[in-house]
């Protein structure tokens, strides 16, 4: 059983290798011949692995079960004897969390600068958490970033995303604003005369006027050309009462003593008429 169980661990290539091994003990004395010594080779590769390995496009997680996976080699080629003696200093506890603390700062340095926050309040506890704490402090603030990035869509948004070509887009816009002007029109109310929303009898155009201002449809460019053509005959008629009204005071001007005898005059005579008038009477 102990024998079927070390051949399920191992992988394809190596478990051939040991296939027909007689007991449990001889493989596992076979496989510490084979890979029992240390590997200064494969040490150094995990170690230049460990050092270029970084977060960049991928997860937490991701990154942290490669981390883990490179460690757990390492932990495998370096075999450390257990202590058996029964020492009270505490050396074997405080080399043990060094080793911990070490590899901490390994996934810490990794990590990407969005995640500088919780990388600093980690550095800052005294003493440092484990790398198991460490993890799920991280995948935290991770999580909440991820709430705080997904944008919520509202009715209109969908529409928008619906329409998102330039065309679809202007389109969308235009019969919104259309919409929008309609309801607007119908608000104000709808003339009795001429049976049109956005305005009342009393502000009718057919009723009191076009302004000059305005702007015809199609079918009203009639009547905006005769309103155009009154406001020049207007403007013809204040000219020629302006002229008049210049030559008057030019005339009177230059005529000014004249009209002075002729007023003169008539007064003499009038003065005169008078006593006749009452000695005939």
């Amino acid at each position: 059983m102990v024998l079927s169980w070390l051949l399920n661990s191992l992988s394809k290539e190596i478990a051939e290798s040991v296939l027909y091994s007689q007991s449990a003990k001889d493989l596992w004395s076979d496989m510490e011949d084979k890979f029992g010594q240390a590997n200064g080779a494969k040490l150094f590769q995990l170690q230049k692995e460990l050092s270029s390995v970084v977060q960049g496009n991928s997860s937490v997680s991701t990154y942290f079960t490669k981390m883990k996976s490179l460690w757990d080699e390492l932990d495998a080629l370096n075999t450390f004897s257990a202590c058996v003696c029964e020492c009270e200093c505490g050396a074997k506890v405080k080399s043990l969390k060094a080793h911990q603390d070490e590899r901490l700062l390994q996934f810490l340095m990794g990590l990407n600068d969005i995640f500088i926050g919780v990388r600093s309040n980690i550095l800052l506890s005294s003493p440092l958490p484990s790398i198991g704490q460490a993890y799920s402090l991280v995948i935290q603030d991770e999580k909440q970033r991820e709430i705080h990035a997904t944008p919520v869509y509202s009715g209109e948004s969908a529409s928008f995303i619906a329409t998102n070509q330039p065309g679809n887009f202007r389109k969308f816009n235009e019969n919104r604003m259309q919409k929008t002007s309609f309801e607007s029109k119908k608000y104000l109310g709808i003339c009795s005369y001429c049976k049109k929303p956005g305005h009342s009898i009393h502000k009718c155009y057919r009723i009191h006027g076009f302004p000059a201002d305005f702007k015809f449809t199609r079918e009203k460019r009639f009547q905006g050309g005769a309103q155009a053509n009154k406001a020049s005959f207007s403007n013809e008629e204040n000219e020629q009462g302006a002229e008049s009204a210049s030559g008057v005071q030019n005339l009177t001007k230059e005529n000014m003593a004249e009209l002075l005898q002729l007023l003169q005059q008539v007064k003499v005579g009038k003065t005169v008429q008078e006593p006749l008038m009452l000695q005939q009477m």
